[in-house]
């Protein structure tokens, strides 16, 4: 089953009498999510001390699924809306250890599994801000679940545009952590770069100090090439935000801004640019 998890478990047990006993197994108090995964999550942190005491860099990737149980009547009070409301089923948030240079994969050192909550569509901000089962709280909570750093090394927390949120960013710097997340809003500067007072156009203002030609896989119904690629970056001090959405300290944050564009798209695809 480890090494084909694909299909059904009548599949894997035909025996009835088998296909039985594991049910039982399943059944059992003592078999639990945070049981199943616990040595699993031991092993993943020896393999991520090994890595970087070798002189690896390792990759925490931090990403979230949908797992639609809709059909599981017997589930649907655990259960919270997911996709466009319409459906039942927990949000499973995952944090996977990757090597950079051999990109092998080391495991999960985390994996929540969060049932959104049933909320009034004008839930006030404080409320909100406050409500220990907010979803903006996941970002956080499993990189405090990944466990703390090794005495030596390099690990990247890696995440997508979700993840730009002040909360996790200021969380990131004051648990002393080196992280890269997509940048997602044009946020206000605390000072401005070059007359701009916005992140996006701040680093756009920046010259490109390094170029390359990337090799790009195919997928998603795109065949493979290479693509020619520029990176500018710069250090920014972020404003505080507007609106206070998550629990943060009430200081400025000063990291680096990273843009990575192709100046140059094919013509059977939109440019792309992204910052982090």
């Amino acid at each position: 089953m480890g090494k084909h998890p694909g299909g059904t478990l009548p599949e894997k047990l035909p025996d009835p009498a088998d296909l039985r006993a594991f049910y039982r197994m399943m059944n059992a108090d003592e078999v639990t999510h945070a049981a199943v995964l616990a040595t699993h999550y031991r092993l993943t942190r020896e393999a991520i001390a090994e890595a970087v005491g070798g002189g690896a860099t390792v990759l925490i990737a931090h990403d979230a699924t949908e797992l639609d149980d809709t059909s599981k009547t017997t589930l649907l009070d655990q259960l919270g809306q997911i996709g466009q409301g319409t459906q039942r089923g927990c949000l499973c948030r995952n944090s996977l250890a990757v090597r950079a240079d051999t990109k092998a994969t080391l495991g999960l050192v985390s994996q929540i599994l969060h049932q959104r909550a049933d909320v009034p569509k004008r839930e006030p901000l404080k409320a909100c801000r406050e409500r220990e089962n907010r979803e903006g709280r996941l970002w956080v909570r499993g990189v405090e679940r990944a466990g703390p750093l090794p005495p030596v090394g390099l690990v990247v927390d890696v995440s997508d545009s979700l993840s730009d949120t002040f909360e996790d960013m200021a969380y990131e710097i004051g648990a002393g952590r080196h992280f890269v997340l997509r940048s997602k809003e044009n946020r206000k500067l605390a000072r401005p770069i070059n007359g701009q007072w916005s992140l996006h156009d701040a680093v756009r203002t920046r010259l490109a100090a390094l170029d390359w030609v990337q090799d790009l896989p195919a997928g998603l119904g795109r065949a493979a090439r290479q693509a020619h690629l520029k990176l500018s970056f710069t250090p920014v001090t972020l404003d505080l935000p507007h609106k206070r959405k998550g629990e943060h300290p009430n200081e400025r944050i000063e990291l680096w801004a990273v843009r990575v564009w192709e100046p140059i798209r094919p013509r059977e695809s939109s440019r792309w640019s992204g910052f982090c």
